[in-house]
């Protein structure tokens, strides 16, 4: 099963020739989080990315996408999440 580009107004779609981040210029401390959350989708999570407007990328198993498409593509579009693929 491959993750296939969804087609959402508004979205584009980007390869990893678009851009890549190695490092991030600033003096001002920065963290990074990572988060397993399984092979299953979170209310819980998404819900407290969502309230706080936390900026993240989620590694998405394609087989979770293909099963909650409309999940992630409402998720895409409320919280700006941006998303790559995990393999």
């Amino acid at each position: 099963m491959f993750l296939t580009a969804l087609p959402v107004a508004g979205v584009r779609a980007v390869g990893p020739d678009d851009y890549v981040i190695d490092h991030v210029k600033t003096t001002d401390p920065v963290i990074f989080v990572t988060v397993d959350d399984g092979s299953r989708l979170s209310r819980e999570t998404t819900q407290y990315i969502r309230n706080l407007r936390i900026p993240i990328t989620t590694f998405a198993l394609p087989e979770q996408v293909n099963r909650h498409r409309r999940r992630f593509v409402n998720l895409l579009r409320q919280t700006g999440m941006t998303f790559e693929n995990h393999t």
